[in-house]
């Protein structure tokens, strides 16, 4: 925005947007604030979450349960609140995947050898790294090309 440049295009459905701030609050069960962390709107909750979490851990060390919507649900926030001997509390989400496609916990993990076996016994191996640490596994195209299932 050339009005606020600090402001950030915030995302509500598919057809609204506008520049916004978002004010990112813990609470105790009561509903009483014990955070906030202002961001701009294009900044996603996960994103805000590791300034807020500790300027409330700081201040109420007897915090045991951490209770979060789906927005929060990733695996740092996870490994952050256990590492720190809290209960970390988030709702089911189910897996949004392609319905026809195999879903993670069908392949089977050989950590010594570092590969995925596919369902139908295809091998994946590791093939890149990207700069979030998310590791990709693929298998050579002609193994599966005879493949009924290989659309999943």
């Amino acid at each position: 925005s050339t009005t606020d440049p600090d402001a950030g295009m915030f995302v509500k459905g598919e057809h609204e947007r506008q520049f916004a701030y978002e004010a990112h609050t813990a609470s105790d069960k009561h509903g009483f604030i014990l955070g906030v962390e202002v961001t701009a709107g294009n900044v996603h909750d996960s994103i805000a979450w590791d300034d807020l979490y500790d300027q409330v851990t700081s201040r109420f060390k007897e915090i045991h349960f951490i209770v979060m919507d789906a927005a929060y649900k990733t695996p740092w926030i996870a490994k952050r609140v256990l590492e720190n001997e809290r209960i970390p509390v988030m709702p089911y989400t189910r897996y949004t995947g392609k319905k026809e496609w195999y879903k993670p916990w069908e392949y089977t993990y050989d950590p010594i050898q570092d590969t995925f076996t596919c369902p139908h016994g295809g091998i994946l191996r590791h093939t890149t790294t990207n700069k979030e640490g998310k590791r990709t596994y693929r298998t050579t195209p002609s193994k599966c090309r005879a493949c009924p299932y290989k659309d999943k």
